[in-house]
């Protein structure tokens, strides 16, 4: 009879052997043979072609150990459709695309007043070296192109600036969405739900360009030292297959505590010609739904804690009168700013951008049957209830008012 001991580690040895042989990848590509995508821009032309523009690292010096490090090109093709154009952009580059780790798709606000919605995503699902890990971002200027002149900060690539911005902006503000390629997807297909997209505007950053502002490439060649800002703000709203409409920065954080997508964020309230700010923080909204007669009522209660992050004047908010001041004015205010953002998707977007749908799916089954194909007129004419209930929960390092005056 075998040992046991022996056997077992037999076994080992064959699995070490196996490991050994097929770990190699007969199929890999080296990263100096490579164009690394960092983003890629969708864009309308004027004869109506499809054009892409894509920005690539290149990692040649990285990998032939260059302090330059790397290098960052921006290519472009055009095609009647969107993979024509992607591989119009290949057709004189020596090096293959790879595409994993893209981090944004940028589409120009023309782009989606011709192209549908369903056209992108399906060809995005079809390519082999597209992911849906990268953020939709709607650019809201006339001259898209000029996005990549735009400065970028620390980052090294407007692909990686907008990666980062992902991951510090949403803590200190609401006013953006990032919303990634799957999410679209999700929202698209979805019953009870219209798909949103990031926004970003490319804004002069200096006097002499501010002048020249209503014409952007006119004030790019104007001066070497000219340079742009990337502002990310907003939302872009769709319907079905179009871009129907935008959100502002103060309309978006509205929308983010109405989907319960707030970290934290910073407003002010008056009371008494006193200016409170206010940090936001714990945001949390319940939504109840209810059909009768065929006519949907939404139903929000939305609870969130605040904390005193500045007083300017004599507002002593130590005392529980004035917290509770702050606390109302500050209900009140807040409902105004929600109801008008609904109000506006009710009519003029006629899209439910807020899930309301998810919630009357979810909570009556049998009647959403028969409402859901007409779901979005549904919802333009539901009649939707807020109430808001705040609590201020730290009023700061300081007692009293920092104010001199009596």
């Amino acid at each position: 009879m075998a040992n046991p001991s022996l056997k077992k580690w037999f076994l080992v040895l064959c699995y070490t052997l196996v490991i050994l042989i097929f770990s190699g990848c007969w199929s890999n590509t080296e990263p100096k043979e490579l164009e690394i995508s960092e983003s890629v821009l969708y864009d309308i032309t004027d004869s109506g072609k499809y054009k892409i523009t894509v920005e690539v690292k290149d990692t040649t010096l990285q990998t032939q150990g260059s302090s330059e490090g790397e290098s960052i090109n921006i290519t472009s093709g055009e095609g009647d459709t969107i993979p024509e154009a992607i591989r119009d952009r290949s057709k004189n580059m020596e090096k293959r695309l790879f595409g994993a780790q893209n981090k944004v798709r940028f589409y120009s606000d023309e782009f989606y007043r011709v192209a549908d919605l369903s056209s992108v995503l399906d060809s995005t699902a079809r390519d082999n070296l597209t992911y849906e890990t990268p953020f939709m971002v709607i650019i809201k200027s006339k001259d898209p192109d000029l996005l990549y002149t735009a400065d970028t900060g620390l980052s090294g690539s407007v692909g990686e600036y907008i990666d980062n911005l992902s991951k510090t902006q949403q803590e200190y503000s609401a006013g953006s969405v990032f919303v990634t390629t799957l999410d679209v997807i999700k929202d698209y297909y979805s019953e009870g739900i219209q798909p949103v997209m990031g926004v970003v505007e490319i804004v002069a950053d200096d006097e002499d360009t501010q002048k020249l502002s209503t014409n952007l490439s006119q004030a790019a060649q104007s001066s070497s030292s000219s340079k742009f800002k990337i502002k990310y703000e907003g939302l872009a709203a769709f319907k079905d297959e179009k871009l129907v409409g935008y959100l502002d920065k103060l309309e978006t954080a509205s929308f983010n505590m109405l989907t319960n997508n707030i970290k934290s964020t910073y407003t002010s309230t008056l009371v008494e010609d006193n200016v409170v700010s206010l940090k936001l923080q714990n945001c949390k909204s319940d939504i109840k739904t209810s059909i009768k007669n065929g006519e949907v009522t939404i139903d929000l209660t939305i609870d969130v804690d605040l904390n005193i992050a500045g007083v300017s004047g004599t507002l002593d908010v130590n005392e529980k009168a004035a917290i509770k001041k702050v606390e109302q004015n500050f209900n009140k205010q807040t409902e105004i700013e929600l109801m008008s953002v609904i109000n506006k998707a009710q009519d003029e977007f006629s899209s439910d951008i807020f899930g309301f749908g998810n919630y009357v799916h979810s909570q009556h089954p049998e009647k959403w049957k028969e409402i859901k194909a007409n779901w979005d007129d549904c919802f333009s004419k539901a009649k939707v209830n807020i109430e808001i209930t705040s609590s201020v929960i730290h009023l700061g390092e300081i007692k009293g008012t920092m104010s001199t005056e009596d």
